[in-house]
């Protein structure tokens, strides 16, 4: 046949193609069987066009056993000649064309069955070269094997659907072929166009066959585990997604359905949960977060996903990715709906998952954005707060957690564009929070939550809202109550309530309340003085009083005018408890009491 050396020397592919199948062809037609003669010339060809030199014979064919040694094996490396290796492929190509056409003009020819026979012998011919030791580097020849058998399995493929044939023969060879092929994925030089040129293939003639099917299905197993190759994970996900879409339509439902649970087994979703778990391509993530919401609407139930999965969607809300995050909230809310059909549940998870895998705060805001369009049960006050009082069993950190997310919640609602429509979760806030205060022990979550009142624009409540100069005196109560009966209550949390109150009073005008506390804390002020002042040495719970009432008196004068009519003689008595003798001093800073005093900005007087 010597067509290496034709193409070599400048012949026409196509032409040298049609040449060499003709006469395999009618010398074969003419013995009545495949014409093992040439079919061997034919193989020894192929085999040198890759640069390997066999010497396989009618014998070697018939017997099926192979003799490699003399074959150069042990010392071959395959380099790829860029200009003959095109032309190779052109010659491969045509071959399937001149079969067909061969038996388009002669219908009852065998020309179709000899073209199978000498494709299976090239098959027990390459199968036994590559079960060969491993000294033979016969590793070298995977990659010009999948680059013959590529082309090979494309024309073998058209044939199959040009005459609708669906023989044994024919599916063990095509599925000889499209292995040896995907092995090619694995080399960078050739993996790019094998990637292509089998999903186009696969798109196209998926529903061809059962035994298709299955070969496109190992196909597109394969092609997700090939790492580092990110414009075919995309292109091949977008090629499920329209082939998802095209099967839907098909009046017979057994492919469309056969794919459907092809891709919800358990091998390929792990592909989906790799991507979204490890990948960092922007467009293989938005290409995997767009192929599971097509998906996802072809399946009566997602009980086949995991909670885990939905995890990773979830995760995905966080990404920096505009894009990315508002598509992962819209996927995971439309999948949580349908596995759990309750809101309630989904916001759980919600809270949950942040508090078990973020370490901080910080991403909240990114979080409740990307979630608030598309899940219009967050935006209610009401569950977070019933959260808070009735979550008596949930651990502290958890409870935190719930009390920042209700803080970055309430700031989208408090947004001058939108918070018109919220004036009712305002007024919710107004009334639960001094009794909610009552219920929780943790100043620290009190203490969040006091922002509630801080991000309040007090003034548009008022314009807006006439009940809430009504709800403000609750507040002032729960502060006088806590002020006066409370005596373990920390600076930083006394310090904020107090700011709060001050705001109040400020657009109520009860002074009076104000007054009251002074008077509360100026008689425990004198209490505790006049016990100091017939001992020399105060013990550690006087000392640990006298502290705490200077906290008090500090907190309510941060004020700009003075709720003191004593405050000369407060001023005198702390000179001699903490200037003149240190007693007190010495025991705090032992014990570690906190020691805290503020004066108010006005003329101090003499006390010398």
């Amino acid at each position: 046949m010597n067509f290496v050396a034709a193409l070599k020397c400048g012949a026409t592919p196509e032409v040298e193609a049609a040449r060499c199948m003709n006469q395999l062809l009618r010398r074969s037609e003419a013995q009545g069987a495949l014409c093992l003669a040439l079919a061997a010339d034919f193989i020894n060809e192929l085999y040198k066009a890759i640069g390997l030199e066999t010497n396989i014979n009618v014998q070697q064919l018939e017997t099926a056993k192979f003799d490699w040694e003399t074959t150069l094996c042990r010392h071959y490396v395959f380099h790829c000649n860029t200009i003959f290796f095109a032309a190779f492929e052109r010659f491969l190509t045509q071959l399937s064309r001149t079969v067909g056409l061969e038996q388009l003009k002669a219908v009852e020819s065998m020309t179709l069955q000899h073209y199978f026979e000498m494709l299976d012998v090239w098959r027990n011919c390459s199968t036994d070269l590559l079960k060969q030791d491993d000294d033979m580097q016969v590793q070298f020849l995977v990659e010009p094997l999948a680059r013959i058998n590529y082309i090979l399995f494309l024309g073998a493929q058209k044939i199959r659907k040009l005459f609708d044939l669906e023989l044994d023969m024919l599916n063990t060879i095509c599925t000889y072929l499209l292995e040896s092929a995907l092995a090619g994925l694995f080399f960078e030089e050739c993996h790019t166009y094998i990637a292509e040129g089998l999903s186009k293939v696969m798109e196209a003639d998926f529903s061809l066959s059962k035994a298709f099917n299955e070969d496109a299905f190992k196909f597109f197993r394969l092609v997700f585990t090939v790492d580092q190759h990110k414009v075919t994970h995309s292109s091949i996900l977008k090629c499920l997604t329209r082939m998802l879409a095209m099967l839907s339509r098909q009046q017979d439902t057994s492919s469309y359905r056969q794919f459907v649970s092809f891709l919800v087994e358990k091998d390929m979703q792990e592909s989906y949960y790799t991507f979204l778990k490890l990948e960092k391509t922007t467009r293989i993530l938005l290409a995997t977060l767009d192929f599971l919401t097509k998906l996802q609407t072809h399946l009566l139930d997602l009980s086949c996903f995991s909670q885990t999965f939905l995890e990773a969607i979830l995760a995905l809300t966080l990404h920096t990715h505009e894009n990315i995050s508002l598509t992962a909230a819209e996927l995971y809310i439309k999948m949580a709906r349908r596995k759990a059909s309750d809101d309630d549940y989904i916001l759980k998870h919600i809270l949950e998952f942040y508090f078990k895998e973020m370490t901080n705060a910080d991403t909240l805001p990114l979080y409740v954005n990307a979630l608030w369009c598309e899940f219009p049960y967050m935006q209610s006050m009401r569950i977070y707060l019933d959260l808070l009082k009735n979550a008596t069993a949930v651990p502290l950190g958890m409870r935190y957690l719930i009390a920042q997310f209700t803080i970055v919640v309430y700031r989208k609602m408090l947004d001058p564009q939108v918070c018109g429509k919220y004036v009712k979760e305002f007024i919710h806030v107004f009334e639960t929070l001094p009794t909610l205060f009552d219920v929780l022990n943790s100043q620290y979550l009190k203490g969040i939550l006091l922002q509630l009142y801080s991000l309040t624009a007090q003034n548009y409540l008022c314009d807006g809202c006439d009940e809430l100069n009504e709800l403000l005196p609750n507040f002032e109560d729960y502060f006088v109550s806590a002020f006066r009966a409370d005596t373990h209550l920390q600076y930083p949390y006394l310090y904020n309530l107090f700011a709060q109150f001050a705001r109040c009073i400020e657009k109520t005008l009860h002074f009076d309340k104000l007054e009251m506390c002074a008077i509360h804390a100026y008689t425990e002020y004198e209490e505790v003085e006049r016990l100091l002042v017939t001992k020399k040495s105060p013990s550690l719970r006087q000392s640990s009083a006298y502290c705490y009432i200077l906290q008090k008196l500090s907190v309510l004068m941060q004020v700009d005018y003075n709720v003191f009519d004593q405050l000369e003689h407060i001023i005198q008595t702390l000179h001699v408890r903490l200037i003149e003798t240190t007693q007190i001093h010495e025991l705090a800073d032992k014990q570690q009491v906190f020691i805290v005093f503020h004066l108010p900005c006005q003329p101090v007087p003499n006390i010398s």
